[in-house]
């Protein structure tokens, strides 16, 4: 009896340990600083390093297939040779702002699936799975009251109206992909038992994810809920089901429809298609940059200062470059920009593993809840994978759909042998040794690095509000106090280099309103952050702006000349060229850079007026 109630025991308590786990990970999807610049990326970090700790020191039943976890390991080490080729420990390795996804994100990544596999998993204990469930609907359902508020015109959060709704995970598409996912793991159990907790998260994910806007998610939406009705109405049989499954089909896509004609902003979104064909210039711009470094990618994050030389003008007529790209917007292309042929194949393999092992989990149980929430996961996978053909992945996205490729690549631990007979053995020679669990070593070692990742994330987290003071102070002209503030930034993320890129920024910006004060503050960090990053554009272009406001005409052109080499169809480039020939008393190739300006730009208006007033100038009609 003894033995019993320590079981009884030990099972709540591995339940309860599990539940702080998944409750921490899905907090990833609402944590934020409030008073941060970029508010969305350091504390969801920070709370996936803690949610993961407590996942792997969770008691399971079950653990990662072998063949996921030696994908999950290629990956990793694909991703930290590319690092090491591109910079060793610099920028590549901890990653570049905003999304910062260096090593230690791609590995908190990537152990998401053990954790999914030990909680999730198959022969998981179901309460674990219950809770994680209706955790999830009351998430989705939270997600859902702030995504119609934003669509009545309440901006809950704050946003500028120039950027698209995207509650607490800072982009609309995101957004979508966490209703879009979450309504897929919600749907199977929602249609075929019908519990009102199910049928409730289902909705709501799919009213995130027709709210958030995103062409992509809504039609993956509808390609999902057409393949779940189908495999349900399969696995139930008998002459009716197809009836039924028209009838299902009917219950699900008229809401969605309605949803979809009730939100303006949505179907103005659906009827155009600008976004569309900028994604394909992006990528030919993106693959003309691959085919010069196939073999190994020009490494993570350094995509955003690689890219500008292989854009084309129609991409920057049809585009515009004022916000430059820091992802291909295709996973695959990622995958080759970031670590060229070894990280796209470590992908791919581990991508075919997690589907082959969920697959064959699908078929091998018996249990109809297992099943069903195993199919809902697959769903949510493979949903994931088609929206990341126009996306990028990121903290709070990966968690669902990290989670759920866990749980389908769930493996029951080997039970010890029991009644066999002892073999006879010799007496050792030797002094024997302690046996030592590399397994218990391992894991000791990845709770200290994930340790050690959330005290640095929540560090870089509180660096955002010197960020945003400082950007406030530039704007105030308190010159003296916006640079305190960076270097308080810049104290608290010493790894960081984008810290002086976004304040070179901040003071180029007020600079180029003619400010010599602000000018010598934008030329300071500017430099600090070439230091680091010598290829960057943006610091090359706020370097200009500062030296041009503070009267380093000369220092100014030879800076736009390297920016020119770097960016040949970078309409600012061009623009702050022609200012700066203008200010050098070169006025004919003054005007020539300005007229190529405004050619380079599908907006026009700010450098036509600048030509203009050139022209008058020089006497010109």
């Amino acid at each position: 009896m003894t033995k019993t109630l320590i079981e009884q025991r030990t099972g709540v308590a591995r339940v309860r340990t599990a539940a702080v786990s998944l409750s921490l990970l899905m907090a990833c999807l609402f944590v934020l600083v409030p008073a941060g610049l970029f508010r969305f990326t350091f504390p969801k970090l920070a709370f996936l390093a803690v949610g993961l700790g407590v996942g792997l020191i969770a008691g399971s039943r079950t653990k990662l297939a072998p063949h996921t976890s030696w994908g999950a390991a290629a990956v990793l080490a694909a991703f930290a040779l590319a690092t090491t080729l591109a910079d060793g420990l610099g920028s590549s390795f901890w990653g570049r702002w905003p999304r910062y996804e260096g090593v230690p994100t791609v590995a908190a990544y990537l152990l998401l699936l053990p954790v999914g596999a030990r909680l999730l998993g198959p022969g998981a204990n179901p309460a674990v799975r219950l809770y994680w469930t209706r955790l999830l609907s009351g998430s989705l359902a939270l997600l859902a009251a702030a995504a119609l508020a934003a669509a009545c015109g309440w901006n809950v959060m704050g946003d500028s109206a120039e950027f698209r709704f995207g509650a607490t995970l800072g982009n609309a598409t995101d957004l979508g992909i966490v209703g879009l996912t979450g309504a897929a793991v919600l749907l199977p159990r929602a249609i075929w038992t019908k519990t009102p907790w199910d049928v409730a998260g289902a909705f709501a994910g799919g009213i995130v994810a027709v709210a958030s806007g995103s062409r992509a998610v809504i039609i993956v939406l509808a390609i999902l809920i057409v393949a779940v009705i189908g495999w349900l109405a399969w696995q139930k049989g008998g002459t009716s089901r197809w009836r039924h499954a028209v009838l299902w089909l009917a219950a699900t896509m008229t809401p969605a429809a309605v949803a979809i004609l009730a939100f303006p902003d949505v179907r103005e979104r659906l009827l155009t298609s600008g976004t569309v064909s900028g994604r394909v210039d992006l990528w030919g711009a993106t693959w003309a940059l691959i085919q010069q470094n196939l073999l190994f990618g020009v490494g993570p994050g350094r995509f955003v200062d690689a890219l500008p030389a292989y854009q084309s003008e129609e991409f920057a007529v049809r585009v515009g470059t004022d916000y430059p790209a820091d992802s291909p917007h295709l996973i695959a292309l990622q995958w080759l920009v970031d670590g060229g042929v070894p990280l796209l194949l470590a992908n791919a393999f581990l991508c075919a593993a997690v589907l082959w092992v969920g697959a064959r989990n699908i078929k091998a149980t018996h249990d109809v809840s297992e099943r069903l929430f195993l199919v809902g996961a697959m769903g949510a996978v493979c949903s994931f994978g088609l929206v990341l053909l126009t996306h990028f992945p990121n903290t709070a996205t990966t968690v669902i759909a990290g989670l759920c490729a866990g749980a389908l690549s769930g493996v029951g631990l080997s039970a010890p042998s029991t009644g066999t007979k002892a073999k006879k053995t010799t007496p050792a020679r030797t002094k024997k040794r302690i046996p030592v669990n590399m397994t218990r070593v391992a894991t000791m070692g990845v709770l200290g690095c994930l340790t050690a990742m959330a005290a640095a994330a929540w560090l870089a987290a509180t660096a955002e509000i010197p960020l945003k003071a400082g950007n406030a102070a530039v704007r105030d002209g308190r010159l003296e106090d916006a640079s305190t503030e960076f270097d308080s930034a810049a104290a608290l993320r010493p790894w960081d280099v984008d810290v002086a890129l976004l304040a070179g920024q901040a003071f180029a910006g007020r600079a180029a309103a003619g400010d010599p004060a602000s000018g010598l503050f934008a030329v300071q960090w500017s430099a600090r952050s070439l230091q680091a990053n010598p290829g960057s554009v943006e610091s090359l272009t706020s370097l200009a702006v500062g030296q041009l406001a503070s009267g380093d005409v000369s220092g100014a052109c030879n800076t736009l000349a390297q920016a020119r080499l770097a960016a040949p169809v970078n309409s600012q480039v061009w623009l702050q060229s022609g200012l700066a020939e203008y200010a050098a008393g070169r006025t004919d190739t003054a005007l020539a850079y300005v007229e190529k300006a405004v050619s380079l730009t599908p907006d026009p208006e700010e450098e036509r007026a600048i030509l203009g007033a050139l022209q008058q100038a020089a006497g010109q009609p």
